[in-house]
């Protein structure tokens, strides 16, 4: 802008700021006011104070209000809630009513309010609060309360036609961003109604824009709509962005495309209202951070936006949507220059902004406001976020109103945007280091399947590996295929049994006896390699690994049959391993004892011998490749005998080891039967390790074979093992269930409950049992099932024929032991490629001694069982044989710390899904029948495939010690 423009930023701004200046917004009034300013100031307040307002609306007995107010603020408030006052002390259990009625107008009486707001010249824009529908019903009644929500606005005598702001989260239960096309079109059968009943009536309406993670879904939701002749309309509006960086880019692509078609339409820029979420995403899955993290660049970014929006008015009608002083001043001066204001608007929320509303009519600009109308605990989310917003350090409304920030301070125009100078996008540097670069650990991050670049990558993957389906797959004797054998089977894909994966010759007696000689050759070299060399060649494979990272994942979705999600997150797990261990096993190299003077002590630890590694086919890169790394790196040579329903897995990992340098005579593949090849190798006496993950009947079976030597033995075998879950989730009558349920589907359900890790049973405490059980019900039954190929889909295929039959036999046992809630039926069409496929099932009235409470079914069979209080419902999950994961959904802060007392599994997760344990994370591993040993992915792992001698020296030669000659003694 030019120097005269900027003058007029500041001369509309400053007046602005004279009109605002000793006023306050709704949200900052009264004592409530009082308590949201405090929470400015105070961080660990804040938390508690908004963790509070979260759970308040669910609660209804005095007592547990009491306890949870005293919980949450008794730390921070010395006098207790006398603090507050008389008033305050009696009204703090109503917090959350009173500051969400600031912002949410309720659904009974939402016409007061629109009719106030409609009388001091303003227009509304409604939205119905309840962010995400987790079912088809949950979808059904957003519309149908839409819908309920137009015919009383039209009863209203207002001269301006309704204007709407909706989420399409909330009109479909499955926003797949592996599946933007098929996403939207759920999303516009539900939203089809509303969108012809706004047209007829000559209303308009503005698709908000969701978590990044959804942004295509969203804008290709908006094009349908657009290119449909029965919906399209100038009144039909998208949000977008400005803390996204590739905003830019969306926008004009979006420009592009509506000019080409004839389209005009209005886009809303916003700020963005997931910032912190959006980070921790990243954070959490180390991937680049998709939005700026200073506000400055955020608000430079929104400037430029609102350019190019003016520099657009034959296709777009701009709304600007911001609180910020400068940010609306610019914007306003921006558009009336360019003749954009009207028809554009400036929209403000309801309830936090008022004064600037005021200021801007009194100026002549058309407000537009955005006001929630809803019950409060289905806005939680909704008013969560904006107290964030509102607190947050770089807050307009925190800055204005508690830091009385000077105009000069407000207007400073944001300092320009970076870009680079190639492609002149804009260049924000925040991409984390990748682990190899990393002084720290990191994990592999997942593949972003929301970007279309990745999903096209993959479906390529995939169309690599079906071509190349049906390899042989021998045994690998010192890095050369072994012919013979006792056998050829097939591995097929469970999706589609006709086709064949690989063709599998299996190991007999005389193979295995040639492995183990080759094995025992070169136990002693390995042994006494340097722990260099191991470290060297475990980090070249997690570099192999990465290489062909989606022909592995793509491989997994035809031979184990999971989605892609699943199969990406097993690679990187893979990855992880190598790399995690290679980074322990530094810490394993001889070191130094406690040393008197003429004495030196040194602890070190080697190698067992030869170690059996018996992995499962359920994680068929990750379990092999870590228990095969753990072994490798501390000088044993490996023995790999592969899960038969996962033995092309098997033989790729031990490809990319022999690749990245592991010695021929260090690892080798024996693809066999388990009842004999198997335990003819875990009984022989050369065998000094075993390293096994599986069933509860194999595992005791062999633990049972280590306690009776065979004859010859030099010493004992030492056993590694995980043998499954019958893992629950404790649900609290103060669980968040918009948390918990999908939460408890994905841990039930993700690749058809076959984890050691999934949810099979869940406890719900009284008062929440029937709400829980209907809304899981709901859920399930909105999960697509089909072959994993295809990304739309959720559940696909058990791993075989006889896991299936299983799997029947338990629902067969549930409906004798309780009552039937779902028994999902495959459709018709996936019936027919005789896949192997079991619905979701879920069962109710299941009592701890039941055998739904006790077996592993390994499958998508949920129990669920009700308890008369969360003590008992800790007791009935630990009142088990298998101790592996366990959940807590709750927001009582001593119910949480009962749990992490008294809940005693291997991995306790709260208010979080139980399943993805992450390598150096979430070190993996059981208690009870769960499994033996140190967690796997753990800081001691390494530790069970070593054994350890001390070796001490004397170092005295008549009465010559070199430790006191260095120290100067004499």
């Amino acid at each position: 802008m030019t120097t005269l423009e900027e003058r007029d930023v500041r001369k509309f701004g400053e007046e602005l700021y004279r009109r605002m200046s000793g006023k306050t917004p709704a949200l900052f009034s009264g004592w409530e006011g009082e308590i949201l300013k405090r929470a400015q100031t105070d961080t660990g307040f804040q938390r508690a104070l908004f963790c509070l307002i979260d759970v308040l609306p669910v609660l209804t007995n005095t007592a547990e209000i009491r306890r949870h107010i005293e919980e949450y603020l008794g730390p921070f408030l010395s006098g207790g809630l006398s603090l507050f006052g008389g008033t305050g002390a009696r009204l703090v259990p109503k917090l959350s009513e009173r500051i969400g009625r600031r912002l949410i107008a309720a659904w009974a009486r939402f016409e007061d309010t629109v009719t106030a707001i409609e009388r001091e010249g303003r227009r509304v824009s409604l939205d119905l609060v309840g962010e995400e529908a987790v079912s088809y019903p949950e979808a059904d009644r957003n519309r149908d309360r839409t819908l309920a929500l137009l015919d009383r606005f039209e009863r209203l005598p207002l001269k301006s036609p309704l204007h709407l702001s909706l989420k399409a989260s909330s009109l479909n239960p499955d926003m797949n961003p592996l599946d933007p096309e098929g996403s939207a079109r759920a999303v516009l059968e539900r939203l089809g109604p509303i969108l012809r009943r706004l047209n007829d009536r000559g209303g308009g309406l503005v698709l908000d824009m969701e978590q990044r993670e959804r942004k295509e879904i969203v804008l290709t939701l908006f094009r349908r709509i657009q290119e449909d002749p029965d919906y399209r309309s100038e009144n039909i509006g998208i949000a977008l962005q400005a803390y996204l960086p590739e905003t830019a880019e969306d926008l004009s692509e979006l420009l592009a495309w509506g000019r080409g078609r004839g389209l005009k339409f209005p886009v809303r820029l916003v700020k963005g209202a997931y910032w912190d979420q959006e980070v921790a995403l990243a954070r959490q899955n180390n991937w680049p951070v998709p939005v700026f993290q200073r506000q400055d660049e955020t608000d430079a970014h929104f400037e430029t936006l609102v350019d190019t929006l003016c520099d657009a008015r034959d296709t777009v009608i701009p709304f600007v949507a911001t609180h910020n002083l400068r940010s609306v001043s610019r914007a306003v001066c921006a558009l009336r220059k360019h003749g954009g204001l009207p028809p554009g608007e400036v929209h403000l929320l309801h309830g936090m902004s008022e004064p600037l509303q005021e200021a801007l009519i009194g100026l002549g600009v058309p407000v537009r406001v955005y006001l929630p109308v809803g019950d409060i605990l289905p806005g939680m989310a909704y008013l969560i976020r904006r107290l964030l917003e509102n607190t947050a350090n770089a807050s307009f409304l925190r800055r204005q109103i508690l830091s009385r920030e000077s105009s000069d301070s407000l207007l400073k125009p944001p300092p320009p945007l970076l870009r680079d100078k190639g492609s002149g996008k804009i260049s924000f540097g925040n991409a984390p280091l990748k682990p190899e670069h990393s002084g720290e650990f990191e994990n592999e991050p997942f593949l972003d399947f929301s970007r279309k670049e990745i999903r096209t990558l993959f479906r390529a993957a995939l169309d690599r590996v079906r071509g190349s389906l049906g390899r042989k797959v021998l045994p690998r004797i010192g890095g050369r295929e072994a012919e013979g054998g006792e056998e050829t089977i097939r591995s097929v894909d469970p999706a589609l049994p006709s086709r064949t994966v690989a063709e599998v010759r299996l190991a007999d007696g005389k193979i295995a006896a040639r492995a183990l000689e080759e094995a025992i050759r070169f136990r002693e070299t390995w042994r006494e390699s340097s722990w260099e060399t191991r470290i060297s060649i475990l980090l070249r494979t997690a570099g192999v690994l990465r290489s062909r990272r989606m022909d592995l994942a793509a491989t997994e979705v035809f031979e184990t049959g999971k989605s892609w999600t699943e199969a990406d997150a097993d690679v990187c797990e893979a990855i992880d391993f190598c790399v995690w261990y290679a980074r322990m096993a530094l810490r394993l190299k001889e070191s130094g004892l406690s040393s008197p003077p003429g004495e030196e002590n040194r602890l070190r630890y080697e190698g067992r011998g030869i170690a059996l590694v018996l992995p499962p086919w359920n994680f068929p890169l990750a379990i092999p490749a870590g228990m095969t790394a753990a072994a490798l790196v501390t000088g044993n040579v490996v023995l790999l005998k592969p899960s038969l329903e996962a033995p092309l897995m098997g033989a790729l990992l031990v490809e990319a080891l022999l690749e990245a340098g592991v010695p021929p005579g260090a690892i080798h593949f024996l693809p066999g039967q388990g009842e004999t090849m198997g335990r003819q190798l875990a009984a022989h006496r050369d065998i000094d390790l075993i390293a096994f993950t599986g069933s509860r009947a194999v595992g005791v079976s062999l633990l049972g074979l280590i306690g009776n030597p065979s004859e010859g033995q030099k010493g004992l075998k030492h056993f590694v093992c995980e043998m499954g879950g019958k893992n629950a989730i404790v649900v609290d009558d103060d669980a968040d269930l918009d948390l918990a349920v999908p939460a408890i589907l994905s841990s039930a359900f993700s690749y058809q409950g076959q984890k050691c890790s999934a949810c099979s049973r869940v406890i719900a405490v009284k008062g929440i049992h029937d709400r829980l059980a209907e809304r899981l019900v709901q859920g399930a039954e909105a999960l697509s099932i089909g072959p994993p190929e295809d990304p739309e889909h959720r559940i696909g295929p058990v791993i075989s024929q006889r896991a299936l039959e299983r799997i029947r036999e338990y629902v067969g046992r549930g409906l004798k032991e309780g009552e039937l809630l779902l028994d999902r039926e495959i459709p018709g069409k996936i019936r027919e490629t005789g896949g192997y496929y079991a619905g979701p099932a879920i069962f109710a009235g299941i009592r701890p001694q039941h055998v739904l409470a006790n077996e592993e079914i390994f499958g998508p069979v949920l129990s669920l069982l009700k308890a008369e209080s969360f003590r008992e419902g800790i007791t009935f999950a630990v009142d088990c044989d298998y101790r592996l994961t366990g959940g807590v959904f709750s927001r009582s802060p001593s119910h949480i710390d009962e749990a992490k007392k008294t809940f005693r599994v291997g991995n306790l997760y709260i208010n979080r899904g139980i399943t993805g344990a992450r390598v150096g994370r979430h070190p993996f591993g059981g208690l009870g029948f769960s499994g033996w040993g140190s967690p796997a992915g753990g800081p001691d792992t390494l530790l069970q495939f070593v054994t350890s001698r001390t070796i001490s020296e004397n170092v005295m030669r008549h009465g010559y010690s070199p430790s006191t000659m260095e120290r100067g003694e004499s």
